[in-house]
């Protein structure tokens, strides 16, 4: 297709999409309409409904058929309310929340009770951070308070909750995972007792081993509980909350604050994690935080009502004579009453749109996403990193001996110790984005650093873009290695089916490349996903894409710059576009990111010394 068709404002922006011997006809078929605008701004030419029209079949553009619009609630046009007297807002945390989330947080203060519809990319995390302070300030608050969110996530509120604020965060843990060393400890010890009580002796060590495990036992309860202590903030997933051991000791510390981030988890009201929630409803201050919309049908509705605001549909019974329409057998058919339903959660929801929220922003906003190495690839980190050490040191001493580079340089010994330095580098980013890319590696010293531990990353990778995809946008994600790009398309087709995916990456020629990024994720709204490696960083104008990750950091400030350069351009269509890096704690990932800030560093060292001549 040799045009590219946009609908904005009511207008039909048409700009020019093919080769360079295709432009004369383009030319010639455009001028060949009367009633048309040239938009200097964008570049390109405007027409109405009927205009559109002759341009479509001037270049045989088929339109897609529309779907059918389902009778669904969307977020309720009266909740972008206007919030005043918002400016006091967020004086006591560290970094200033923008203006739309201290919109959110005086909202809050207002009614205790609030759902908050913000898009992808919103800062929500700001916003949960700021509610709590301001409602300390006030005395609204006086206790604990708890967040809950996806358990890629835990990690990301408790670095946040610092960045923002003085408060303590810690992320809570179900007795297994707690005590998880203690519980070895205690098997090993029930195991032995089944040996020596097979021999039939030894009675004096048996109760030895016995009374040894009442105290292992002991500490673990203790060690568990220990976790509810000293905390402002405690943060846990949907699904650590189902332990009923959790939920018992929640309650013993009586929470004044629940947060719900991504509460759209909980819109079926009969699964066990929404049941979970509701047993803290008697809450005084709960907020949900979401980026889909407000519900595809009433029973979504309910089921996160009932948490935020419980006392809002006090029953099932007489909330689904209301809204829902049945047939026969209790099957849905339809629904009822829809805008009284608005009207009633109205007061409770606060909605901003991408358009308002991009207005506030810079037009590049990088961001971090953080997450833990599972315990076994946390000591194999700290192995290879131990190695590497000892390697700078052999490079050292081999160095030591020449006066000269050229010297050193001629030297097999320090060729081979070099060599085997950039191996364990790249065992130790391999390691933090995922044991697969050991796995698919030909060094067999590679394969010694598997643990058989999941990557962490990758889970972190699949919930942000489940998220954008559902705001309906397009995200190109970056990895230095091309396997990575595998690996996650493996599981993306599991995950996200009818998403398709483009890819760029080294062995790709000009025109296989200008296919993956302009025809297919740039044009085809059936690509949604497009994977990079750094042979994508130059070159690519990615104007229409909102959204790019880094799945690992670029290996330089220089390239860095480059991938963020794709999304960041003059042309762009969005007033403000999202850079995403993920970062595995402890793991090389920091090691990468300090390398890139000293880069950083020296760059601004010369453009000042540069502009001081």
């Amino acid at each position: 297709m040799i045009i590219n068709i946009e609908k904005v404002d009511g207008w039909y922006l048409v700009s020019f999409n093919g080769a360079k011997h295709q432009f004369n006809d383009y030319i010639n078929k455009v001028m060949s309409v009367e009633d048309k605008q040239y938009d200097f701004e964008r570049r390109c030419w405007k027409f109405d409904e009927k205009g559109i029209e002759i341009v479509r079949q001037l270049f045989e553009v088929k339109q897609k058929p529309k779907k059918p619009k389902a009778d669904v609630i969307q977020a309720n046009p009266r909740a972008k309310k206007n919030i005043s007297g918002f400016a006091d807002v967020g004086k006591n945390m560290k970094l200033q929340p923008y203006d739309y989330q201290k919109e959110a947080i005086k909202f809050g203060i207002d009614n205790k009770e609030i759902l908050i519809v913000y898009p992808c990319g919103a800062g929500k995390t700001p916003i949960g951070i700021g509610l709590y302070l301001e409602a300390k300030q006030y005395g609204m608050v006086d206790g604990p308070g708890m967040v809950v969110v996806k358990a890629s996530l835990k990690t990301q509120w408790v670095k946040e909750v610092s960045k923002f604020s003085d408060l303590n965060a810690k992320i809570i843990q179900t007795p297994k995972e707690i005590s998880a060393s203690i519980q070895d400890k205690i098997k090993r010890r029930e195991n032995r007792i089944k040996k020596l009580e097979a021999k039939g002796d030894s009675e004096k060590e048996i109760a030895g081993l016995r009374k040894e495990i009442v105290n292992l036992k002991k500490e673990a309860r203790i060690v568990f509980e220990k976790q509810f202590e000293g905390a402002d903030l405690f943060v846990l997933n949907y699904e650590t909350l189902r332990d009923a051991k959790i939920r018992s000791q929640l309650h013993k510390i009586k929470l004044q604050f629940i947060m719900a981030d991504e509460i759209h988890y909980i819109k079926n009201k009969d699964s066990k994690r929404s049941k979970a929630l509701y047993e803290f409803g008697d809450v005084p201050f709960k907020v949900g935080a979401t980026a889909t919309p407000v519900g595809k049908n009433p029973e979504d509705l309910y089921g996160i009502f009932r948490f935020v605001k419980p006392n809002l549909f006090p029953s099932w019974s007489s909330f689904s004579k209301s809204y829902i329409k049945y047939a026969g057998y209790g099957k849905i058919v339809g629904f009822r009453n829809l805008n009284k339903l608005r009207d009633q959660i109205a007061p409770s929801i606060i909605v901003k749109s991408k358009e308002e929220i991009s207005g506030q922003l810079p037009s590049l906003m990088v961001m971090q996403r953080y997450c833990d190495l599972e315990p076994a690839q946390q000591e194999v980190h700290v192995s290879i990193m131990e190695q590497l050490d000892e390697l700078k040191k052999q490079e050292d001493a081999i160095r030591s001996k020449f006066k000269t580079e050229i010297e050193a340089r001629n030297n097999p010994d320090l060729a081979k110790v070099e060599a085997m330095i950039l191996a364990h580098q790249t065992f130790a980013q391999q390691l933090a984005d995922s044991e697969e890319l050991l796995g698919m590696s030909q060094s067999e010293l590679a394969k010694k650093f598997i643990t058989g531990s999941p990557s962490n990353k990758l889970e972190l990778l699949v919930d942000l873009v489940e998220e954008i995809l559902g705001s309906e946008e397009k995200v190109c994600i970056f990895s230095r290695f091309k396997k990575m790009q595998d690996i996650i398309e493996k599981r993306f087709a599991k995950e996200f089916p009818k998403a398709k995916i483009a890819y760029v990456h080294g062995q790709l020629n000009d025109k296989e490349r200008y296919k993956e990024v302009y025809e297919k994720f740039r044009d085809d709204d059936d690509y949604k996903v497009l994977l990079c490696t750094d042979a994508g960083a130059e070159g690519l104008n990615l104007s229409k894409c909102k959204y790019l990750i880094e799945f690992d950091l670029a290996e330089s400030y220089a390239i860095q710059t480059q991938r963020h350069g794709r999304v960041e351009r003059a042309d762009s269509i969005h007033d403000t576009v999202f850079v995403y890096q993920l970062i595995a704690n402890d793991s090389w990932d920091e090691v990468a990111a300090k390398i890139i800030e000293k880069k950083e560093g020296y760059d601004a060292e010369l453009i000042r010394a540069s502009g001081d001549d």
